[in-house]
């Protein structure tokens, strides 16, 4: 019987740029362009569309979703840039970058650098400090930056800050990071480090039925503008959360009930946006008027 001999053939796999593997996984392998903003006309016999002076329209090349509108001297800064920026800044600091996205169909990236900063808090809750970085295309910075706190199990982000949160504008620079950079962001690795104590006061602080309805008015609003009482559909919401341990309920126990509450919320409002609301827009607001709420409860907010 003949024998059919195989050849095996190592075959050459071309190597992946580790950026573009970055990029292919947070689904930022597109490009922003531009095109300048047309006027139409509706009646065929009008003039033919004409450029509208000195704006421009960005969107994106994969599926032409528009993004914003510009002026035409708007200079672009494109996803594979965003990233690239985000991986210097961690490599300057010593800090791993986690994941990066973005929101709002890509008119704003985002990027989570761990600082190495955290708490193991009581029970299984785990607290993890966080520089989130994010540059809006239609931004002339690099990145905005502020601190915040993985509230684990649950994934709840939330300001890093007991008073009133700092953000740290980081403009696009030929110094990378200019002096004023360097203070802001250094402001904001002190919060990192100082917030995990806050969090283990609050786990150790009980918290009373009138304290519970004041934060839950702080962060969800007040009825008939009585700061002491809190809408009855969200103070029901954030018991029944709370109902559900079996021992006493500490400050902690009610951020979590809150931040919960609060992401619930988002989650159903904006099913395929929620990380805009949760982390940028309303969402985060309320959990940072919840931390002030419960960080007053030790002194340790500001007003």
């Amino acid at each position: 019987m003949n024998k059919q001999e195989i050849s095996r053939r190592r075959e050459h796999v071309p190597s992946i740029d580790p950026m573009d593997r970055i990029l292919n996984a947070a689904d930022l392998n597109w490009a922003i362009l531009k095109t300048p903003v047309v006027f139409s006309p509706g009646s065929a016999e009008a003039a033919h569309p004409t450029e509208v002076g000195e704006r421009s329209v960005l969107y994106r090349s994969d599926n032409h979703q528009k993004l914003a509108i510009v002026p035409s001297s708007h200079q672009l800064w494109q996803p594979r840039e965003v990233l690239d920026f985000y991986l210097s800044l961690s490599a300057f600091y010593g800090l791993a970058i986690e994941s990066v996205g973005h929101v709002q169909g890509g008119r704003k990236l985002w990027g989570l650098l761990n600082t190495g900063y955290g708490a193991a808090l009581s029970g299984t809750c785990r607290a993890t400090m966080y520089l989130l970085l994010s540059t809006r295309c239609d931004s002339p910075l690099a990145a905005q930056a502020s601190a915040v706190c993985l509230l684990d199990p649950g994934g709840f982000m939330v300001p890093a800050a007991p008073g009133k949160s700092m953000t740290a504008r980081i403009a696009r620079s030929f110094e990378f990071l200019t002096p004023s950079d360097l203070a802001e962001i250094g402001e904001l690795m002190r919060e990192c480090i100082t917030f995990p104590s806050i969090l283990e006061g609050l786990s150790g602080r009980v918290v009373s039925d009138n304290e519970i309805k004041r934060a839950t008015a702080a962060a969800f609003g007040s009825r008939r503008g009585d700061p002491e009482v809190p809408g009855a559909k969200a103070f029901r919401a954030v018991v029944n959360v709370l109902n559900q341990q079996r021992c006493e309920t500490t400050a902690l126990d009610l951020l979590y009930a809150l931040s919960s509450l609060s992401d619930a919320r988002d989650r159903k409002r904006l099913p395929h946006d929620f990380r805009n609301a949760a982390w940028f827009g309303s969402g985060f607001k309320r959990k940072q008027l919840a931390v002030q709420a419960l960080a007053r409860m030790l002194g340790a907010g500001s007003n």
